[in-house]
């Protein structure tokens, strides 16, 4: 009885994550979230179009965040700036991917503007080409300020500095307005690829089982 429950509770799971992902891709429309037939149908579809098996991409943000957090806590500076600005990366990566899929653009060229453009270009005239909402000013100068720190720590070129002073200090400050960025960042995705309701999304879908 317990293995079926969890079996059921997977299933309900499964079928949230796939809504969501429908939804965002612009396949299934805001009144259709709570509709479990439609949702099995189209999900069917894609099991149909994929017979080679299911595609999924792993996530890896939150563990970079909490990672970036921790080693903070452990006042592994340089360490953490670097994380921080992968997750940056990752982050805004995953907006422009979203949009360039909605555009139908191909996978060989997504990666090959991923690739090729900066972060700042990422933070600034891509989003512009992509008709998404312009970064808060603040928040792109500041993680183009993170990310020359961590520039600085991955090409390292073993520059005597006084050891009387502190040389920690300036990297210290950078990172305690990271979460400010970090924060905004998250509300930046969540506004552009659901539409600004993620809140009635999360509630729609509630209705297929399972919390949002």
């Amino acid at each position: 009885m317990e293995l079926d429950k969890k079996s059921k509770d997977l299933g309900k799971t499964l079928v949230k994550l796939f809504a969501k992902e429908l939804y965002i891709a612009g396949l299934l429309k805001e009144e259709e979230l709570s509709d479990l037939e439609k949702v099995g149908s189209l999900i069917k579809e894609y099991i149909l179009d994929h017979p080679d098996g299911i595609y999924m991409v792993t996530d890896h943000r939150e563990t970079l965040y909490k990672k970036a957090k921790s080693l903070i806590d452990s006042n592994e500076v340089e360490l953490a700036i670097v994380v921080y600005v992968m997750f940056f990366e990752h982050s805004i990566n995953s907006v422009i991917t979203r949009a360039l899929e909605k555009k139908e653009i191909s996978k060989k060229s997504k990666n090959e503007i991923l690739r090729s453009a900066n972060l700042k270009a990422k933070l600034t005239w891509v989003l512009e080409l992509l008709e998404l909402p312009k970064f808060n000013e603040k928040h792109v100068k500041f993680i183009l300020q993170i990310a020359d720190q961590r520039n600085a720590f991955v090409h390292y070129k073993f520059n005597a500095y006084n050891v009387n002073d502190d040389k920690t200090a300036p990297l210290i400050e950078i990172l305690n307005e990271a979460d400010k960025s970090a924060k905004y960042i998250k509300t930046y995705e969540a506004r552009v690829i659901y539409n600004g309701k993620k809140s009635t999304v999360n509630k729609k879908l509630s209705n297929l089982g399972g919390k949002p």
